[in-house]
């Protein structure tokens, strides 16, 4: 972890102990009504956001893998893996992953064998 994004975490944290130390929240009903905790909870999900940050990942959105059950069954019949399908389609290897379960598609893992030299 780079010291900027360090850095970034600390003062979310600071921002999150000043309501903490405002807030005098004793049940559950009182949170969803409490500003000190609305405010809380969206600094937790930013500083979720910068622990969870991936350097080279982009968001992918799953409407973006278009393909039909029959085009994903012949590319895996000519060896293809899921990994070089999500290549070919500019998504990452969750996103097949999850379109696959979603259309209820069961696969045995294809193993590459490594070249002869």
């Amino acid at each position: 972890m780079n010291v900027e994004m360090l850095n970034k975490r600390r003062e979310v944290l600071k921002e999150i102990n000043v309501l903490l130390l405002k807030c005098n929240c004793q049940v559950a009903t009182e949170f969803q009504s409490c500003p000190n905790c609305k405010q809380i909870a969206k600094l937790g999900q930013k500083l979720l956001r910068l622990v969870n940050k991936r350097k080279d990942s982009k968001p992918v959105d799953g409407r973006k893998f278009n393909m039909t059950k029959s085009e994903y069954l012949a590319m895996k019949d000519e060896g293809i893996t899921d990994k070089e399908i999500a290549k070919m389609c500019n998504v990452i290897p969750c996103t097949v992953s999850k379109w696959k379960m979603a259309n209820g598609i069961v696969t045995k893992p294809i193993r590459k064998r490594a070249k002869a030299k």
